[in-house]
């Protein structure tokens, strides 16, 4: 009891033998899935096929070990951390609706049920950390990304959800073909996968990142090695139309001129696991499209007008940044740095002890 450093929640969707039954028959509204957790002495998991699985995940939250204490904003501070800056965005990106319960503000597109809440162990315990990204994949995947991860003083907790990419005429073959739009009727955008996970702070071995670094191709929509700025606008505006929200994007000129690269960036936490482990336990994010303070803006452009974003679109997702991409990161692994030094210390009082 009360000795759970992991647990993870993933939405499940109903057969349609069981839709027809449960939601159009009995007019039953509920969200199944599958709720898995670890402790020291092994996993366990558990499957709610009748009713809801956000009960049962914000159960384990709530017997997750106590370490409410593991960092202290002093300890962050020594670091380099600036408390109050990485404080400021919680105001507009998380909701209090109690002393111990915060609920994550989903973002404009996102439309998956259930949206999760955060419970804390401790009054204690606090949370100073948030960060929203997408990752929108490969030009393949129809689908891409949302994510938040949120550090409080004992654990980090991250939620991932899928979207739909809109359509785009550049994007147009990958939209007929690859992405199947036309099956997009028979998985409504609220069934797409959804989950939730935590993990306590003294569990973590491990935290890094990677960065990598994609030249332009011509497979892939919006980042071409040669743009053609004619083109570029004739595909906007077969997309959205000459509407105030897309003529932000549009290039003014009649010269071609090089795409740059585009880059994204990999964070992977390695956690402690059972004794009976055969592999190693990694929580991994993928960041992208990851904007450097020296790269130009229109990578990120380029990345979420291939998803089939507006300009007022865009400008809302950049808005709720209050920092840059790169501020974001190194104030994430600034926090890693303090938490894998506790973790260091505790693994010293351990060989003292025996």
């Amino acid at each position: 009891d009360h000795d759970i450093f992991y647990g993870h929640m993933r939405r499940t969707v109903l057969q349609p033998i069981h839709n027809m039954v449960h939601h159009i028959g009995l007019r039953e509204r509920f969200t199944p899935g599958i709720v898995s957790l670890q402790c020291k002495f092994g996993a366990l998991q558990i499957t709610r096929g009748h009713g809801d699985v956000l009960d049962v995940y914000q159960l384990v939250c709530q017997l997750s070990r106590n370490t409410s204490g593991f960092v202290t904003q002093d300890m962050l501070e020594e670091n380099g951390l600036d408390w109050d800056k990485c404080r400021e965005p919680l105001e507009t990106s998380l909701e209090r609706k109690s002393a111990i319960r915060w609920a994550i503000l989903p973002q404009h597109d996102d439309s998956v049920e259930p949206v999760p809440e955060i419970h804390l162990n401790h009054s204690n315990e606090q949370v100073f950390f948030h960060m929203s990204f997408k990752d929108v994949r490969t030009v393949l995947d129809g689908c891409y990304s949302n994510v938040d991860v949120v550090v409080t003083t004992g654990r980090l907790f991250v939620w991932e959800r899928d979207a739909y990419k809109k359509w785009d005429c550049e994007s147009c073959l990958y939209y007929l073909c690859f992405w199947k739009a036309c099956l997009r009727l028979l998985k409504p955008a609220r069934n797409l996968p959804n989950t939730c996970s935590f993990f306590t702070l003294p569990s973590l071995l491990s935290f890094s990142t990677d960065l990598s670094v994609d030249p332009p191709s011509w497979l892939v929509p919006h980042h071409q090695p040669f743009k053609l700025p004619c083109c570029e606008n004739l595909g906007l505006y077969l997309t959205h139309g000459r509407t105030r929200g897309s003529k932000g994007f549009w290039s003014y000129g009649c010269c071609p001129h090089r795409t740059g690269p585009s880059s994204h960036i990999g964070m992977h936490w390695r956690l402690k696991t059972s004794a009976t482990a055969d592999q190693d336990f990694i929580v991994a994010l993928n960041f992208k499209p990851f904007s450097f303070e020296s790269s130009h803006e229109s990578d990120a452009e380029d990345a979420y007008a291939a998803i089939g974003y507006t300009w007022d679109e865009f400008q809302l997702a950049r808005r709720n940044t209050a920092v840059s991409d790169v501020e974001l990161v190194e104030a994430l692994r600034k926090i890693m740095y303090v938490v894998q030094d506790q973790c260091h210390k505790l693994l010293d009082q351990v060989d003292i002890i025996y």
